[in-house]
């Protein structure tokens, strides 16, 4: 019982001292107004004889006058704007027992002088060169103040919230709809307003709707490009409802034809502030035949690309641009065929194996219901290599000594395109040795490399690449053998130059400067001198290098 006794004795003690602040009298009243619509431009407040006003009145009858200063101070989240502490206004403001004073932004210019202001959270400068308050919750309070800086009335507050409000939805037509056409023209164009939270919605909104018509060739294009690419609309209005009946009387729409609807919001008083200025999202729509049934337009797929899968197969991926769809139909084919293979599938990839070595086109379409599909995506190419075929041959070296006259007729080996149409990698011969009477580095193995990307119809090429060689239009022929392709090789061996020199241990003689031709040789490359030969490993830029000799003796060995 003590302890109840106690704690209602300490309420008691806090509400009297609570009514005793509350009831604090101040000889001045002071209340601040702000009236709607409210803006966020500081400038506005500071110039306009309505937007703000602060109401004064002498509540003390027995003096007969008071000489004052008011004070004032902005807050918001994150942003105060006030009066330097010791403000005294250059313009006192006499207060005359029991009447009532009003003054508005422009009669409180010292107030709103930027000299006479600090702010947190924003710069003065740029509110005073058009930049706007951030939207939000704010508090306006004002305090008078004799001119030796004491308070003479209460601090007077109201509140104050500006929103940047949010452009309007179109609800009718739906994006991509394809409206009925029953020979009448007469679209209810709709929209609903976003501004929940703003005060000035109540003072009027005007909406400005525009109509684009979309060109043929962009079918598929976003119509936000169209809206955004500078083009004037085919029609523009300006309304104070939240719809538009497009009649008659407003431009003829061509029937199959496709058109991009934006609806823009301004508040008529200038003092609302928009998200995307007002700017709707763009809603695009066919203008249906006589007597379509309205549905959805069915986009076609985009984004196609083409992966590998192995050497004979690819899978083919999109992108659906619709909400619904139901099936898809791939379409492809070889590029020297007319008749498309179709494939049906409900995922937006479909894999193709085992497909024969050509080049091939790709295409998709989506279906969107039984009755509504899309067009095809633009065709995309793709080539299915022919795998590697075994082109090498072997020109084995005779048993028995024969002289460059011998005929090698016995050893022919044709070579044929059997498949003129087709294209094949290089194919590649490989010789050895083909007379042991010579001593050339270019007897040790011969690559011979034909091109068959260049020999269309059996070898009809003026030139057959051979290993960096050329045969001559006299020298082709549906069949080479080894002894043809001995002179050609031979034709094409450089002359080296060459000296003598004795050797003893220690010593040789002085290495005389050759004659002839400087040739230019790389790591890799192999010289011959007589029966030695050796390869380049390491040159040094200079001339100089390192190679490894190939000693006969050694059976080739290093």
């Amino acid at each position: 019982m003590k302890h109840l006794s106690k704690i209602l004795f300490l309420c008691w003690v806090l509400l009297i001292s609570s009514l005793k602040t509350i009831a604090q009298n101040y000889p001045v009243q002071c209340t601040p107004i702000v009236t709607p619509p409210y803006s966020l431009s500081w400038t506005d407040y500071a110039t306009s004889t309505e937007k703000f006003k602060v109401y004064l009145l002498l509540k003390d009858l027995e003096k007969p006058s008071v000489e004052v200063t008011v004070r004032i101070r902005l807050k918001g989240l994150g942003v105060v704007l006030e009066n330097i502490p010791d403000f005294i206004s250059t313009k006192p403001i006499v207060l005359q027992p029991g009447i009532p004073q009003i003054l508005s932004g422009a009669q409180l210019s010292d107030n709103f002088s930027a000299d006479n202001l600090v702010a947190q959270g924003i710069s003065i400068e740029d509110l005073y060169q058009g930049t706007n308050l951030p939207a939000g919750f704010y508090q306006w309070e004002v305090t008078a103040y004799l001119p030796d800086q004491r308070q003479v009335s209460n601090t007077g507050v109201t509140l104050m919230t500006v929103f940047r409000a949010q452009p309007p939805t179109i609800t009718y037509p739906a994006n991509n709809a394809i409206l009925p056409n029953t020979g009448f023209q007469s679209i209810n164009f709709t929209w609903v307003s976003n501004s929940y939270y703003s005060v000035n919605t109540a003072q009027g909104t005007l909406y400005r709707l525009r109509l684009y018509e979309i060109p043929e060739e962009d079918e598929d294009t976003d119509p936000n490009v169209v809206v955004n690419a500078g083009i004037l609309p085919v029609f523009m209005t300006e309304v104070l409802a939240t719809n538009y009946l497009y009649s008659s009387s407003d431009p003829v729409l061509t029937p199959g034809k496709r058109y991009a609807l934006q609806v823009q919001a301004m508040d008529v008083n200038g003092y609302d502030q928009f998200e995307n200025n007002g700017f709707s999202q763009v809603v695009a729509f066919t203008y249906g035949t006589q007597g379509q049934l309205a549905t959805q337009r069915c986009l076609r797929p985009q984004q196609v690309s083409l992966e590998p899968v192995g050497d004979v197969g690819v899978v083919v991926s999109w992108t659906n641009p619709n909400t619904e769809v139901l099936d898809y139909t791939l379409s492809y084919r070889k590029t020297t065929d007319d008749q498309w293979i179709e494939k049906q599938t409900s995922e937006s990839s479909y894999t193709l194996l085992q497909l024969p070595a050509s080049s091939y086109e790709f295409k998709v379409l989506a279906r969107c219901s039984y009755v509504n599909k899309s067009s095809y995506s633009e065709p995309q190419g793709y080539i299915i290599a022919p795998e590697p075929i075994d082109s090498t041959i072997q020109i084995s070296p005779p048993s028995n000594n024969i002289d460059d006259d011998t005929d090698y007729t016995s050893e022919t080996y044709t070579v044929s395109d059997s498949n003129p149409s087709q294209q094949y990698p290089p194919a590649v011969y490989q010789a050895e040795t083909p007379s042991k009477n010579e001593s050339s580095i270019l007897d040790t193995g011969i690559s011979i490399e034909i091109d068959w990307s260049v020999l269309p119809d059996s070898i009809k090429a003026s030139k057959i690449p051979i290993h960096g060689l050329s045969l001559s239009p006299n020298q082709k022929s549906d069949s080479l053998d080894v002894k043809q392709l001995k002179n050609i090789l031979k034709s094409q061996k450089i002359d080296c130059a060459s000296y003598l020199a004795g050797y003893t241990c220690g010593q040789h003689d002085a290495p005389s400067v050759p004659s002839g031709d400087i040739i230019q040789v790389k790591t890799g490359d192999e010289i011959a001198i007589n029966s030695i030969a050796f390869e380049v490993v390491d040159l040094d830029g200079s001339g100089n290098g390192k190679g490894i000799v190939k000693v006969p003796m050694f059976n080739g060995d290093a």
